[in-house]
């Protein structure tokens, strides 16, 4: 009931006065939230550069999560926000191989919009996702994504065993790397910092011959949404070695993207880890 009295008012109201409402609630969202405050400020603090604020970038992360979140219980896919696709023909060339695509993604821009767009364009769609926004929510959410072409698998073994069957279909499939739901990750530096990336898009790759292609979307001064396809990762073989290494290179490859787009990085729990300890530091002699 509350689901369908939200969506109705975010479909209801105009575009410009739905973001600016939007805005409004995400301070609110902030100042009552001191814990994720924290955690997107740490995250910052590794991930700006040139002197920027992280306090003043903190309140933009909250927009931007504010813009998201209307645009996500008015769509999943919302017509009115223009769409561009950038390196289209990168993916082109991963689905000539007729293998299937798994695109590494990162939780920025808005994912919900690329992937309909995707479906638009004729390649089926698929992700893997926990609890959205409220655990009684997410079979209706669900089901409002797979109207716009993004079907929703829940993390756990029933889907991981559905996955080579979705790729053997020569259809994509978006992880999300950065997130918290996986069963295997790989410590690696990332931004400087230790991390943990999960190793499944890799497994998986190898396991079925996908292609393991990283991308992103991000939110445009125009308003719009732009989604960009990076370079394929290769993986070698099934080997630990080349797992860590490919996984390690899809990290390589986002880490640029963390930067330039900080203040656009949806996450609220610390990602990092502590910075290594100098030599001749107290924790070094300990």
């Amino acid at each position: 009931m509350l689901l369908s009295a939200v969506t109705a008012v975010a479909k209801a109201v105009p575009l410009d006065t739905g973001y600016r409402i939007a805005e409004l609630l995400s301070e609110g969202h902030r100042l009552l939230s001191p814990d994720r405050r924290r955690a997107v400020r740490s995250n910052l603090q590794v991930l700006l550069r040139n002197g920027a604020d992280p306090d003043r970038t903190t309140g933009e992360v909250f927009r931007n999560y504010g813009r998201f979140l209307f645009e996500f219980l008015r769509g999943p896919d919302v017509d009115e926000v223009p769409h561009r696709f950038e390196r289209w023909d990168v993916l082109e060339k991963a689905l000539a191989r007729r293998r299937g695509v798994i695109l590494a993604v990162l939780h920025t821009g808005n994912w919900e919009i690329t992937g309909a767009r995707l479906a638009k364009a004729g390649v089926p769609v698929h992700a893997v996702a926990g609890v959205q926004l409220r655990a009684r929510w997410t079979r209706e959410l669900g089901r409002r994504q797979a109207r716009a072409g993004i079907r929703i698998l829940p993390p756990g073994v029933a889907s991981w065993r559905d996955l080579p069957r979705i790729l053997a279909r020569n259809e994509a499939l978006a992880l999300l790397i950065d997130g918290d739901v996986h069963r295997r990750a790989h410590a690696l530096e990332l931004c400087g910092r230790p991390v943990r990336l999960p190793t499944g898009p890799a497994r998986l790759a190898a396991r079925t011959g996908a292609v393991l292609l990283p991308m992103f979307c991000r939110r445009d001064p125009d308003g719009g949404l732009s989604a960009r396809f990076l370079d394929e990762v290769t993986v070698v073989d099934h080997s630990p070695a080349a797992i860590a290494a490919a996984t390690e290179e899809m990290g390589r490859r986002l880490e640029k993207v963390l930067h330039d787009l900080a203040s656009q990085w949806l996450i609220f729990r610390r990602f990092f880890g502590d910075p290594p300890p100098q030599n001749g530091s107290p924790e070094r002699a300990a």
